[in-house]
Formats: structure tokens, sequence, C-alpha cells
């Protein structure tokens, strides 16, 4: 597959890796994004646009376990059935999966607080709507959805306030703002551990879930055939972000990846969804 070009004024814009890539010459293209990374006169356009090209050409493949799903690329350590027809791109999918060019173009990772907070909000975002909308099931009022978002954002105010209490204890402007990073930190790490920790107590239900999920997966189908569309679904959208975010991506950047890939309308538009829609 041959790479795609940037273009400006409908001129060819030549970066140096085209014929690399063209020729399938990955250690090639890993020496040469290295020295332009290391060099004095590094180019970080010409690096984001080998990045963009080799995230589009390195193939996808749908992996899923129960009822979770998602579209990724295809990566060194999976079987010889999946790299059926695909070997010569296993190259280009090491640098992908090495991050190293990824972590070059996108720079220094943001702070833990920037990161969280980040987060956060999409989360605050996420409970406040539950506080409004109908309730999903029926039952005791305490294992309502309602009230789970209620005490999610209890407890995440309960945060605010100690790290309020034990930064008053601090005097330097440094130790407080340290204390701040390190509790970032961690609550981002105890939020990811408790969304696995969900994921895993619910996989004991999802073998009786499978069969309504497939009906509607064909429905879906079948609208889309009718209409003459294959669009992939927001949930498609969601759950790659979700995915991303875990890795450690913002949620802007998961946006722009998610585009790249072909989930979404544009990166803006996959945010505004991952943002306003519940998971």
């Amino acid at each position: 597959m041959k790479p795609v070009l940037m273009t400006h004024d409908d001129m060819k814009i030549v970066w140096g890796w085209e014929d690399l890539v063209a020729q399938d010459s990955w250690d090639d293209v890993e020496i040469w994004w290295r020295d332009n990374y290391f060099s004095e006169d590094r180019n970080p356009t010409a690096l984001r646009a080998l990045l963009v090209t080799l995230e589009h050409i390195v193939p996808k493949v749908t992996v899923e376990n129960g009822t979770e799903r998602m579209e990724r690329h295809i990566r060194t350590a999976d079987s010889p059935h999946r790299w059926n027809g695909y070997e010569n791109f296993r190259g280009a999918a090491e640098i992908l999966e090495l991050g190293e060019l990824a972590a070059a173009v996108e720079g220094d990772p943001p702070k833990a607080r920037d990161a969280w907070n980040e987060h956060r909000a999409m989360i605050e975002q996420h409970m406040a709507s539950y506080l409004e909308a109908d309730e999903p099931t029926a039952g005791e009022e305490a294992f309502s959805r309602r009230t789970h978002a209620k005490n999610a954002i209890e407890d995440l105010t309960a945060i605010d306030v100690l790290e309020k209490w034990m930064s008053s204890q601090l005097g330097d402007t440094l130790d407080r703002e340290w204390l701040s990073e390190i509790i970032a930190e961690v609550t981002g790490l105890a939020f990811g551990a408790g969304r696995h920790t969900q994921a895993a107590w619910a996989k004991e239900f999802e073998p009786f879930v499978p069969t309504g999920r497939k009906v509607k997966e064909a429905q879906r189908e079948g609208a889309a055939v009718r209409k003459g569309q294959t669009e992939p679904t927001s949930s498609d959208v969601r759950e790659a972000m979700s995915d991303l975010i875990d890795k450690g991506h913002s949620i802007s950047r998961a946006a722009a990846i998610t585009a790249e890939k072909g989930l979404g309308t544009s990166a803006e538009a996959n945010r505004k969804l991952f943002q306003r829609s519940p998971k």
C-alpha cells in the first residue's frame, strides 16, 4: 500500500521517508525517524506525517471478549492467522506498538493533574446527566443509577476536601504542588482500577448478554444495508476512545486517533460524543 503524502497548495511535500515506507524498509524507517528526532534540524511535521501514515497503513483487527469489543492495529504477538497476508507490515506495526515515535510526536505527557482534571470533567458530566435521566432499572433506590451517580459525585467532592486539608498543612508552594500532583496520579490509578474491577465482576454475567446484543447488531446491520451505509456506531467510537484513554492518552488525543482510524466524522465530533454520552 502506497503512503498518503501530505499536500499543501496542491504540491506534494516529500519528507524523506516515503520511499522507505513504500518499500516496506521498516528498519530504515526506524533509523530515519530517530536520526530526524535527535538531529539539530528536527522536523516535527515530518515525524507527525510519518506517524499518521503508519497508523493509516498498518492493518486493523477487531478483538472481542464477551460483550467487550474494539478495533485496534494488529500487534506483533497476534496469531499467524491474523497476520495472514499482512506480513510485510510487521515492522510498521512494531514501530506503532513500541510507541516511541508517537511519544516523540506528542511530546511530554500531560501532568497528572491536567490528565485527571480532564477525565474527571467527563465523569462529572456523565454523573450529572444520570441525576436527571430516567432510571433504566426498577427496584431498591439504593441500587439505582441515580444513587450510584450521587455517591460518585460525593466521593469526588470528598477528594477535594481531603486535598485542601492536607495542602493547608504544607507551607511551601512547591510542596503543595507536589501533593496535588501525587493525589491526581493516585486518584487516576484508583479510578482505573475500579473500572477494571467492575468489568472483571461483570464477566460472570456476560454469557447471558450476547444473544440480545447480536440481535441488535443484526437489526443495525440490516438498517445500514437498506440505507447503503456501513458507518461505525457511536458505541464503537466510545469504546475505541475508552481504550486509548486507559492507555494514558488525553480525551482530545484519543478523539483524534479514533478519527484517524476512520471511526467518527472528525476528532472534534468524537470528543463531543464521548463527553456528552453515557458509556
